[in-house]
């Protein structure tokens, strides 16, 4: 892995000297568990092959020797090369496979406890020289959409960087090399997360579905709820109609079925009829007509 940073160093300066024109993303990705997968662009203008007489002058796995790691074809916006990438590196290792860092300088990855420190040195001895190359090509290169730059990809934010520009989350570490200022280094200095912690946007998601949860439980609540009425409503009986009425007949059978039982006298039977019947007693007819005479 030492050669891929002397690989990049050459690859560098050649396009820097020759026409600008470079697209390099070295992105170190840090996994929940310390691991660090690797990935790099690789890649020249299709123009400095046009300019080589159309002989092909895109980076290749050849160019990168016995180097263990996966390659795949580069091929985007005009620009050819590899992409080269290595996964599961363990912190341990990262030295051994990353010791030789740009501009020849020593990559620095260590840790101190709980925190893990990557320093890589940027400018070399000829700080003013160096600085002079890389503002009169960065705007070239920006123009025409190349690119050369440090990403790191942290699972929870750092303790420390500097690096020039950071993603929303606080997690992604981007170092543009052809703006570095007066940094003199990549520096980032991060923490693993504890085992089963939550990071933040994991609880965001926790909050998010607990909330989503919330109302699907509250609608199957409230559907039961209307469900529950709707059928104590259906089977809840009409109210019972008033009884009708009884007719003389049948009250005057009713009490006929009395006296019969002895259970009412002659002369309360014979007044319920004359009620039922509107018959005055024979009495009072008498004295009316006495009274008329």
């Amino acid at each position: 892995m030492k050669r891929i940073v002397s690989g990049i160093i050459l690859f560098v300066c050649i396009a820097l000297l020759c026409t600008g024109c470079i697209r390099m993303r070295t992105t170190f990705s840090v996994k929940n568990d310390g691991k660090i997968d690797f990935s790099m662009i690789y890649a020249v203008s299709d123009s400095v092959s046009e300019m080589a007489g159309g002989e092909s002058s895109a980076p290749s796995p050849d160019d990168m020797g016995d180097v263990e790691a996966e390659f795949s074809q580069y091929s985007e916006d005009g620009y050819t090369g590899i992409v080269m990438s290595k996964k599961d590196i363990d912190p341990a290792d990262f030295e051994k496979d990353f010791g030789e860092g740009l501009m020849g300088s020593e990559i620095s990855f260590k840790q101190d406890g709980s925190a893990y420190i990557l320093d890589i040195p940027w400018n070399s001895d000829d700080e003013d020289s160096n600085a002079s190359s890389v503002a009169a090509a960065a705007a070239f290169i920006t123009s025409q959409d190349g690119f050369a730059e440090i990403v790191v990809t942290l699972p929870a934010k750092p303790v420390d960087h500097n690096a020039t520009s950071v993603s929303e989350d606080g997690k992604t570490l981007t170092w543009n090399l052809l703006a570095m200022g007066d940094r003199t280094s990549v520096h980032v200095e991060y923490t693993l997360p504890a085992a089963g912690a939550i990071t933040g946007g994991d609880m965001t998601w926790l909050i998010i579905a607990g909330i989503v949860i919330g109302v699907i439980v509250l609608c199957v609540i409230i559907f039961f709820v209307v469900k529950s009425l709707k059928k104590q409503k259906n089977e809840t009986p009409p109210a019972a109609a008033p009884a009708p009425a009884a007719s003389p007949a049948d009250k005057l059978a009713s009490y006929k079925d009395m006296l019969d039982k002895n259970l009412i006298t002659q002369e309360e039977y014979d007044a319920v009829k004359a009620e039922v019947l509107n018959i005055k007693p024979v009495a009072a007819e008498t004295e009316n007509t006495e009274q008329n005479q």
